[in-house]
C-alpha cells in the first residue's frame, strides 16, 4: 500500500517541524517583526488591497501585515495544526484546503497573493500548475511575491535539506525562468532578508558575510561564471505582475 507521506507531515506540522524547538508565541512573534521588515515593504501603500496568503502557515505573515493596518487578508493552508494556531494569534479568515483545490474553486480576485514558504514543498509540475492558477486568481496589476531557499547560497542545505517535505529548489536564474514561462512581467527576484536584531552580532555578522562574499567571487571565477546575477542570501524573494 502506498502512503501519501504529506498527510503524515502536515498532519502535525507544527509540532514536528515548525515549531518543535520554540515556544509558539516566542515563534509567531519572531517570524511577524521579521516578516514587516522583509516582505511588508514589497506591498502596495494602499492598505485596502486584497492579500491572499497560500500556504499561510501559522498566521505569521497575515499577521504582520495586520499589524501595519492592512486589513483586507486572506489565508489558506493544508494543516489544520497551522490554521489552529492562526486563530490563536488573531487571523480568523483562513482556511484549511488543498491550495490549488481552494484557487480553482475560488472566483474572487486579488490584488496580491503572496507564498512564503511554500514553493519548495510542491513538485515541478505542482510549482508550474499552482503558478498559472494564481495568475487567474489575480486582478490585472496584481502581484504574486514568494519566497523560497535560495540553492546558490554558499550554505543552502540547513534551509533546503532542513525539512523532509521539500520537493523543488530555486535560484535566481531558475525563479526567473519559470515567473516568465507562466506568463508573469515586471519580474523581480530579490535577496532574502537577513539580519539579527543584537547590533553587536548583526555588526559581526556583517563583517563574515562580506569576508564570505569575496571568497564565493572567487570560487566562481575560477569555474568561469559571472557573479553578477548570483544570489547568496539562504532565501530568495520572486516577485511577478499579471499585465
Amino acid at each position: 500500500m502506498s502512503l501519501n507521506y504529506r498527510n503524515k507531515i502536515y498532519a502535525n506540522y507544527h509540532s514536528t517541524q515548525s515549531g518543535r524547538n520554540q515556544n509558539v508565541k516566542d515563534l509567531i512573534g519572531s517570524q511577524t517583526r521579521f516578516f514587516e521588515k522583509e516582505i511588508i515593504p514589497l506591498l502596495p501603500e494602499n492598505k485596502g488591497v486584497s492579500i491572499l496568503d497560500i500556504g499561510s502557515g501559522n498566521g505569521s505573515f497575515l499577521k504582520a501585515c495586520k499589524n501595519k493596518n492592512y486589513n483586507n487578508l486572506t489565508g489558506v493552508d493544508l494543516s489544520k495544526e497551522q490554521i489552529k494556531l492562526s486563530i490563536q494569534s488573531g487571523i480568523d479568515n483562513v482556511f484549511e484546503a488543498n491550495i490549488l483545490e481552494w484557487l480553482q474553486a475560488n472566483n474572487e480576485k486579488y490584488d496580491v497573493i503572496t507564498a512564503i514558504d511554500l514553493i519548495e514543498h510542491l513538485t515541478k509540475d505542482e510549482v508550474i500548475e499552482l503558478l498559472i492558477q494564481v495568475l487567474e486568481n489575480l486582478k490585472p496589476g496584481g502581484l504574486f511575491i514568494f519566497r523560497t531557499p535560495n540553492l546558490d547560497c554558499p550554505l543552502p542545505h540547513p534551509y533546503a535539506r532542513g525539512d523532509f517535505s521539500h520537493e523543488t529548489f530555486l535560484n535566481k536564474h531558475s525563479a526567473t525562468q519559470i515567473l516568465l514561462a507562466t506568463g508573469y512581467s515586471s519580474i523581480s527576484i530579490k535577496q532574502g532578508l537577513i539580519f539579527s536584531r543584537n547590533p553587536f552580532k548583526e555588526f559581526f555578522r556583517k563583517t563574515l558575510l562580506n569576508c564570505l562574499k569575496f571568497t564565493f567571487k572567487i570560487k566562481l571565477l575560477a569555474f568561469g561564471y559571472s557573479a553578477k546575477d548570483i544570489l547568496i542570501s539562504p532565501n530568495l524573494i520572486g516577485i511577478g505582475c499579471k499585465k
